[in-house]
């Protein structure tokens, strides 16, 4: 793919092409603009010319696809089967999405000051106040002649996907915060209700994508408090079920984001998909990675050491889970919330048995390992199978 011999033979594929082949490398279409930057564009200036000038249509059509979808339906695990009418429900609310979408992206876009903001401006402020200051019309009228907001707005299709990603991530990390207030609140505990209005309000978002802080959806509601686990596992049978959530996305403890905020460049997500600054290797700035600085956090090594056994079976047989993956961090014993069990890459099987050894130590009554010494057994059966 690098060699003179072939990049001439790659580069004259066309658009829908080259997108069709992205759509088997990226692994969910969120990331096919990413992916294509940090493989294509440091491979020559001839690449970098055509993902930033010459494919237009390239970008409009990622932007109007693939930012509305974290997943791809073939990979998807729903333990409900879809009717036709079901099936043109969801169409229709996923075209819905889509053109809102775009409509925010083109509203973000207009930063301009037009001059009947600035007469607005000016006569609402009272000619007696001291504290207020009118703008004299001499500089209003130099703002009318030199503002020039084209400056502000994307010039090219891929400038205008970039800003349309950061609105997605943006309103990820917003929803991503709300839920996580909800899931520790104690007066308004987390409900499906809830979460159904918090993904209609920000929607669409990244449901498998980690933010900058290292968090998820799904690992966020299996460490909800206050909350029963018929209640976390209804929010889960929703993420996985509908909205096709990865119970294989671990969250990150301590570290960065699903994309790295370069050191070098303008500072935000738009450096993700320039060349890197001086100095910097060419892709540092572009990587799309999952990977994060700290330490990993997994749904089910949670739901496991939390003794929630239909949440841990529900990701295990509709959620494809995965049960080698391990995880680390710190947990408060049921019995007794001022002590706490440790762990380090530790398996959900191996971390439920050392929270159980955790509360047998101090004492805990046996009503209240029932729930663990189910998901211990389920785990161990299936680690067998």
């Amino acid at each position: 793919m690098t060699s003179n011999a072939t990049n001439p033979n790659l580069i004259n594929l066309p658009d829908e092409l080259l997108h069709k082949i992205f759509t088997f490398v990226a692994n969910s279409p969120v990331l096919i603009g990413p992916s294509l930057c940090w493989m294509l564009r440091p491979l020559s200036s001839e690449w970098c010319h055509s993902l930033d000038i010459s494919r237009s249509e390239l970008w409009n059509t990622i932007a109007a696809n693939d930012l509305s979808c974290d997943y791809y339906a073939v990979a998807l695990h729903n333990d409900e089967t879809e009717t036709s009418k079901g099936g043109d429900v969801n169409r229709t609310h996923a075209n819905n999405n889509k053109i809102r979408a775009l409509k925010e992206s083109s509203l973000e876009t207009k930063r301009g000051v037009d001059s009947k903001n600035i007469n607005d401006i000016t006569s609402s402020t009272r000619p007696g106040s001291s504290r207020k200051r009118q703008l004299p019309q001499q500089q209003i009228s130099q703002t009318k002649n030199t503002r020039r907001s084209t400056r502000l707005r994307p010039a090219t299709p891929k400038e205008s996907y970039i800003h349309s990603y950061n609105l997605l991530l943006q309103r990820t990390e917003i929803a991503l915060l709300e839920l996580t207030e909800r899931c520790h609140s104690s007066k308004t505990p987390q409900s499906l209700s809830y979460l159904q209005k918090l993904l209609r309000e920000h929607s669409p978002i990244t449901i498998n994508q980690r933010v900058r802080t290292g968090g998820t959806l799904l690992v966020e509601l299996c460490r909800a408090r206050y909350v029963p686990e018929g209640g976390v596992l209804r929010c889960v049978r929703l993420l996985v079920g509908k909205f096709g959530a990865n119970p294989n996305v671990p969250s990150a403890e301590i570290g960065t984001g699903s994309f790295r905020i370069v050191i070098s460049g303008r500072g935000n997500y738009e450096s993700c998909f320039a060349s890197g600054g001086r100095g910097s290797s060419r892709n540092a700035a572009m990587k799309p990675s999952t990977s994060t600085v700290g330490r990993e956090l997994y749904p089910i090594v949670i739901a496991a050491l939390r003794g929630m056994f239909s949440v841990v079976n529900y990701l295990l047989v509709h959620g494809g889970a995965n049960l080698n993956v391990r995880g680390s961090s710190r947990f408060r014993l049921f019995s007794n919330q001022r002590k706490s069990v440790s762990g380090v890459n530790l398996t959900a099987l191996e971390f439920a048995r050392k929270m159980m050894d955790g509360e047998v130590l101090i004492g805990a009554r046996e009503e209240d390992l029932k729930g663990l010494r189910k998901v211990i057994s389920l785990l161990e059966k299936a680690s067998k199978a």
